[in-house]
C-alpha cells in the first residue's frame, strides 16, 4: 500500500539523517538512496526534495562537488514543478547554496562562511550551530553573539523582519524532519530515542528564549517530547502544528498495530 511505502521512505530518510549526524556517511547514503526510490514510487515529490538536498550535503561532506551540484540541479528542477514550493524561503536558500557551489568559491570566504552558518541554523537550529562552532574551536562569546544575530534574523535571513514565526510555521523541511525522526525512534530505532529527545530539548530551550511569539513552537516540541515518553500528547485545534502531531501519533499507532 502507498501509505506503508511512504512510512518506510520516511523511516529510511530519518535513518539517513541520524547516520550522517553520527558521521556514518556510507550508511547515510544507502538510506537516502533507498528512501528516494520509495518516494519516487509513491510520487511524494516533497520527500524527494528533502532527500535530494540531504544527498547534496552528504556529497559535499565527501568532497564530491560535481555530484553535489547534480543533486542540487535535480532538486531545483523538481521544485520548479511545485508552485507551492518554487518560491518558498527554504527553496530560495537552496538555490543560493547551488549558485555558490557552481561559482566555485568565487565569493568572499567570510560571506560563504556566513551563508553556511545561516543554512545550518535554518536546518538544525541554534544547537546545531553551537555544536559545529564549538567543534571548530570558536570562542564562546563569539558563538553567543552569532546565535543572537541569527535569532534576530528569523527563518529567512533575506527578509528584514523581526524574529517572529508566521502562522505558516517553521519551514516544511524541518517539520517533516522532526516528524520522521520522532516516528523512527518510536518504531524501528528505539535505541536513538534518548539522542533525539536531547536534540528536541535544545530546540525547546531555544524557542523558549525567543519569547511569547514562539509559544506554538514550544508547545509543538513539548508535545513531541511527550510522545517520546509514551505520554498522551495533544495540541489545541488552533495550533498549526496540531495536524502534524496527530499524523505522527496515528503513524506510530498503525506501526504498532501492524507489528502486533
Amino acid at each position: 500500500a502507498i501509505g506503508a511505502r511512504l512510512g518506510q521512505a520516511n523511516t529510511l530518510k530519518a535513518l539517513g539523517d541520524l547516520s550522517v549526524r553520527e558521521d556514518d556517511l556510507a550508511a547515510g547514503r544507502r538510506y537516502y538512496d533507498n528512501a528516494m526510490l520509495l518516494y519516487k514510487l509513491v510520487g511524494d515529490r516533497v520527500g524527494q526534495l528533502n532527500t535530494l538536498r540531504q544527498l547534496a550535503q552528504l556529497a559535499l561532506k565527501q568532497n564530491q562537488t560535481e555530484q553535489a551540484a547534480e543533486y542540487y540541479r535535480q532538486l531545483l528542477v523538481l521544485a520548479d514543478t511545485l508552485p507551492a514550493y518554487r518560491n518558498h524561503p527554504v527553496i530560495q536558500n537552496w538555490r543560493r547554496e547551488y549558485e555558490q557551489l557552481i561559482n566555485g568559491a568565487a565569493e568572499d570566504p567570510q560571506a560563504q562562511f556566513i551563508q553556511q552558518i545561516i543554512a545550518l541554523y535554518q536546518q538544525g537550529g541554534a544547537d546545531a550551530v553551537r555544536q559545529a562552532l564549538t567543534q571548530a574551536g570558536a570562542p564562546e562569546e563569539m558563538i553567543n553573539n552569532l546565535l543572537a544575530q541569527l535569532a534576530a534574523m528569523g527563518d529567512d535571513p533575506d527578509d528584514e523582519k523581526p524574529s517572529q514565526p508566521a502562522q505558516t510555521t517553521l519551514p516544511t523541511e524541518i517539520i517533516q524532519n522532526w516528524a520522521q525522526n520522532t516516528f523512527a525512534v518510536m518504531t524501528q530505532i528505539p535505541e536513538k530515542r534518548g539522542e533525539w529527545a536531547a536534540a528536541l530539548q535544545q530546540h525547546q530551550a531555544d524557542f523558549g528564549q525567543r519569547g511569547t511569539d514562539w509559544a506554538i513552537e514550544v508547545a509543538f516540541v513539548t508535545a513531541l517530547l511527550e510522545i517520546l515518553e509514551d505520554k498522551p500528547a495533544t495540541l489545541p485545534d488552533d495550533n498549526p502544528y496540531a495536524p502534524v502531531l496527530q499524523q505522527i501519533i496515528a503513524a506510530i499507532a498503525k506501526f504498532r498495530e501492524d507489528a502486533s
